[in-house]
């Protein structure tokens, strides 16, 4: 407001065209700036919140664009309407936290090129049933599937270098382990 006032001051007293609009150009550009960094701040103050409403966007069954190569950490993190995901084939590495929390339930399918699962990538979430690992799977980080109903036979591909501490705690894995 105390910009709108200058800026009528300046225009009633000058008359110049010139110099209006050079006044008019820095308070813009002043607000903006202003405007940047106060969003800024109030997207670090709540990630969470921030997390929760983009999260709506995916609802029931959702699909990965192909070329896609990496889930970030946390992307899909507490996004309880997201019940099925299928990944493209580009996909080499699921981050830390990527789904955890999440609805994701039923069988999960993951795809051959995929190298790396992150930690607690998949932790609490309600997918169940026989979980096939890719055989180019090298990376399994800490609680990677803790607390999922995964069950039945585990084989675990000979390309695996690294299994992380709970990776599969409390889940129903039973029968056969299988490893490299």
């Amino acid at each position: 407001i105390l910009f709108l006032f200058l800026f009528l001051f300046l225009f009633i007293k000058m008359k110049s065209t010139t110099i209006v609009i050079i006044i008019l150009s820095i308070i813009i550009v002043t607000l903006f700036i202003l405007l940047m960094f106060s969003n800024k701040k109030n997207i670090e103050e709540h990630d969470d919140d921030l997390n929760i409403t983009q999260c709506k966007l995916f609802k029931y069954h959702t699909s990965i664009p192909s070329g896609i190569t990496e889930i970030l950490d946390d992307a899909f993190k507490h996004c309880k309407n997201l019940d099925t995901i299928d990944f493209p084939d580009s996909l080499i590495s699921i981050g830390n936290n990527a789904f955890q929390y999440s609805g994701l339930n039923g069988t999960l399918t993951l795809p051959n090129s995929l190298t790396h699962i992150g930690s607690y990538a998949f932790y609490n979430t309600n997918i169940s049933g026989t979980l096939t690992l890719p055989n180019s799977l090298t990376y399994i980080g800490s609680s990677a599937f803790r607390d999922t109903d995964i069950s039945g036979t585990l084989t675990l591909p000979n390309s695996l270098t690294y299994i992380g501490s709970s990776a599969f705690y409390n889940t129903n894995i039973s029968g056969t382990l299988t490893l490299p």
